[in-house]
């Protein structure tokens, strides 16, 4: 059961890796400027996988931040240091947005399965 689990989990996590690095890739082709929309991206690769377990989000979450760290010092000609933090803020910003959002859902998830006392 544990390896079928494993399984599972590995194919989604790809899933969502192709996912993101695609977006990123095509929205990069798309987009002349600075600020990418990784509420988005992230957004996309979360739904495609229904990614209900926070740790598997930090995992995507520390992974985007690599990646992007990554490419953006691979950039030929390299971006400024304020180009690079603007984007990781771009970033995080998108992350605390998904996260608010899901607290949201939890919150009001909570909320509707506590049902007040019918007053007689």
């Amino acid at each position: 059961m544990a390896e079928c689990r494993s399984g599972y989990r590995r194919k989604v996590w790809l899933l969502a890796r192709r996912v993101f690095a695609e977006t990123v890739r095509l929205t990069q082709e798309l987009q002349s400027g600075p600020m990418i929309d990784y509420y988005t991206i992230l957004s996309r690769a979360i739904e495609a996988t229904d990614a209900s377990d926070p740790a598997w989000r930090r995992n995507l979450y520390d992974r985007a931040r690599r990646m992007l760290a990554g490419e953006m010092q691979a950039k030929n000609p390299r971006p400024s240091q304020a180009d690079i933090a603007r984007e990781l803020a771009a970033l995080e910003a998108g992350i605390e947005r998904i996260e608010a959002e899901r607290a949201g859902d939890q919150s009001a998830e909570s909320d509707c399965s506590v049902a007040p006392a019918a007053a007689d």
